[in-house]
């Protein structure tokens, strides 16, 4: 019975948090975009187990834009967290951004 409520506390979770990710894709669409240079762009690995048997892949994306007259520097290229659980996945996310290219921020 118990396992019951559990499932729908979940499954509300994940609705609140679909909504939540849905919402933030479409007040991204009114966003100001501006042209940025990527200034590095790697792979990092982070260890997920505490006997290092298993391992997550991030793609690590450091860039550098203007606004107002004002210099940033950012990292996020999506919304949400970019993890997967093998390498290539996240290279081929990197692959996108060679360093000292010009990229749309928002």
């Amino acid at each position: 019975m118990i396992f019951k409520y559990i499932l729908i506390t979940l499954g509300a979770a994940l609705i609140v948090l679909s909504v939540n990710m849905y919402n933030d894709g479409e007040d991204s669409r009114s966003w100001a975009v501006t042209k940025a240079k990527v200034l590095s762009s790697s792979v990092q690995r982070t260890t997920v187990n505490l006997d290092h048997s298993s391992s997550s892949y991030s793609p690590v994306i450091e860039y550098e834009f203007s606004s107002n007259d004002k210099k940033y520097k950012g990292h996020r290229i999506r919304i949400g967290e970019v993890t997967f659980s093998r390498r290539s996945q996240a290279k081929s996310i990197i692959d996108e951004y060679p360093e000292n290219n010009y990229i749309d921020v928002y």
